[in-house]
């Protein structure tokens, strides 16, 4: 977890969680209680499992009562945008990570007949092992961020802001991807993240203005994640975008290298392709090594 990555911490821990308590969707006791726990985590103040008991102890009973719209769901928001805030900080990251995998080696959540509590509405799992609802409260409150209106400058380019987000969003993203015990969804946001940024020529002055945006999230699943993408591509996973695969790994390491040399780019989006080749080249010597 020493790689460096050009991120930004954007707010204190302190800072957070006092955005987080005004949220007029979290003025329920249960919240604001998870908010603390989740405060006390990132500042090393409280261990995965302690937290972890405490979050399922102010839910399960709401859970248990049949709630129409599942609590957790808000609870996932408040994670999801620390993520946003804080994602920089990898030891925040890696406390979050243990935290997540406390919450999924809990017991199942059972009713009254002993059948085991999920979400409801279609969305699939249970309590707590699958994390329910995190995933794709991941995919809309973390990772999907949209460029600026058309009608500013630059023809709706992202922010500086918001690419300091997406890169803190990634950053959390690929260490899950490594460290995570249960399945969210990682390594497909891995894919499309790698198919937008990497499979593109970037010569028309538009798509070398977004490469900034697009390149480094890219290059980061890479250089955080790397080993386990390749593995993903050796077993062939299917994912939404189109798939993996060791042709795939290729390309994108051909991909970078194109970047790499790309003079139209950035200096930042010049360095950061070469590293994530040179990661590549190393995953691969090492992989072979270890086959030998």
């Amino acid at each position: 977890m020493n790689v460096s990555i050009a991120t930004t911490n954007g707010m204190s821990i302190e800072d957070w969680a006092k955005a987080a308590r005004k949220s007029p969707y979290r003025q329920s006791y249960e919240q604001q209680r998870a908010i603390d726990t989740l405060q006390i985590v990132f500042e090393g103040k409280d261990g995965a499992d302690s937290a972890a008991t405490t979050i399922a102890s102010l839910f399960n009973p709401l859970l248990q009562h049949g709630f129409s719209v599942s609590p957790v769901f808000e609870f996932w928001v408040s994670v999801c945008e620390a993520i946003r805030m804080l994602g920089a900080n990898q030891r925040i990251d890696g406390r979050l990570i243990e935290l997540l995998n406390a919450l999924s080696n809990l017991p199942d959540l059972t009713d009254q007949s002993g059948k085991a509590i999920g979400p409801g509405g279609g969305f699939p799992g249970v309590y707590w092992k699958d994390l329910p609802g995190l995933g794709i409260t991941f995919r809309e409150f973390a990772i999907d961020i949209e460029p600026e209106s058309p009608e500013m400058p630059d023809e709706g380019d992202w922010t500086a802001a918001q690419r300091a987000t997406l890169m803190n969003v990634v950053t959390f993203g690929a260490l899950y991807l490594v460290h995570g015990r249960t399945n969210i969804g990682m390594s497909s946001r891995a894919e499309v993240s790698m198919m937008h940024g990497l499979e593109t020529s970037y010569r028309s002055p538009e798509q070398r203005r977004r490469a900034k945006t697009l390149v480094p999230p890219a290059a980061t699943w890479i250089l955080l994640a790397g080993k386990k993408i390749y593995e993903l591509c050796k077993s062939g996973v299917p994912q939404r975008g189109r798939g993996y695969s060791l042709e795939r790994w290729d390309l994108w390491k051909e991909d970078l290298f194109a970047i790499a040399g790309n003079t139209g780019l950035t200096v930042d989006v010049n360095h950061i392709a070469i590293q994530a080749a040179a990661k590549m080249g190393k995953v691969e010597r090492q992989m072979q090594h270890n086959q030998s």
